[in-house]
């Protein structure tokens, strides 16, 4: 069965000179949910987010804090990721729905609420700041819907555009709210790209 373990420090070394194996003493094994396949996103106060399989196989959202993990459900769905949290401990990430959609969403004193979309089917929530501002990508609606980088703020969603292409995401917003992604130019070519703070 695998294990996920994560760094609590950054004492490693070369176990020895035969073997390219890292000795980290203060690696943490966070078990599972089940089952094997446990992946990291994030981390903040102790806390540690992610997705991992249950005993049925299937990936849900977990919180792990002091040698303990958590399954934080779904929106209805089979499965659900976690891709952020805060000091708060608020965590987003995405979830399957009851109709089987892709939607972002926020995790709060054991609540988890789906985040809205662009007028699409999909969203997808990776990163949230200390104000409670979440950041990700969500399709737009019509007869040819794209993807593009969205703010959610508490209050609705604000579309952030793109460079000039059909296609953007929001990766990372930091405590200023100033948010970090990519954008696809007019000539179709995946550019870094800024957000200021909206």
């Amino acid at each position: 069965m695998n294990r996920t373990l994560v760094l609590s420090g950054l004492s490693c070394w070369l176990a020895s000179a035969a073997s390219p194996v890292l000795a980290c003493p203060l690696l943490v094994d966070l078990g599972n949910l089940g089952s094997d396949n446990t992946v990291v996103s994030d981390a903040a106060a102790a806390h540690v987010v992610g997705g991992s399989n249950t005993v049925g196989g299937v990936s849900h959202a977990f919180d792990w804090f002091a040698g303990s993990m958590s399954d934080l459900g779904t929106l209805g769905g089979a499965t659900s990721v976690a891709k952020g949290i805060n000091s708060s401990q608020s965590i987003v990430g995405f979830s399957l729905n009851g109709s089987g959609q892709t939607r972002g969403f926020i995790w709060s004193a054991g609540t988890m609420t789906a985040l809205g979309t662009l007028g699409g089917a999909t969203s997808v929530a990776l990163s949230i700041n200390s104000s409670g501002v979440v950041v990700g990508h969500a399709t737009t609606g019509g007869w040819s819907p794209q993807t593009h980088g969205v703010r959610w703020n508490g209050v609705g969603i604000t579309d952030l555009g793109t460079l000039g292409g059909n296609y953007s995401i929001a990766r990372r917003v930091n405590g200023l709210g100033n948010i970090v992604g990519a954008a696809k130019n007019a000539a179709g070519v995946l550019l870094p790209a800024y957000y200021p703070t909206v």
